[in-house]
């Protein structure tokens, strides 16, 4: 470290950008939450309980499944991206 302290300070600046970093996927889920709970009071006065709680139940199923999809969709692509490199690499 030296006499000015710029050790500590870019300490302090790697602390505070991984503070910024691991908060900010919090927030749209602390949001997404903050709305569904709006929803659920308004729309349960409307709607029978049972039908919001399959509603819910319907949307972790298509959330699953759009997770499958691109997981899918993802990895085909890896493996297509490895295995070029893989043929440029033996030269053929």
């Amino acid at each position: 470290m030296g006499d000015d302290g710029s050790a500590d300070t870019l300490a302090n600046c790697r602390g505070r950008s991984i503070g910024v970093a691991s908060l900010e996927p919090a927030l749209p889920v602390a949001l997404l939450g903050l709305l569904d709970t709006l929803l659920a009071g308004v729309l349960g006065e409307r709607i029978p309980v049972v039908t919001l709680l399959n509603i819910q139940g319907g949307g972790y199923l298509v959330a699953g499944i759009l997770v499958l999809v691109l997981l899918g969709r993802a990895l085909q692509k890896q493996t297509n991206q490895t295995h070029i490199t893989e043929t440029q690499e033996i030269g053929i």
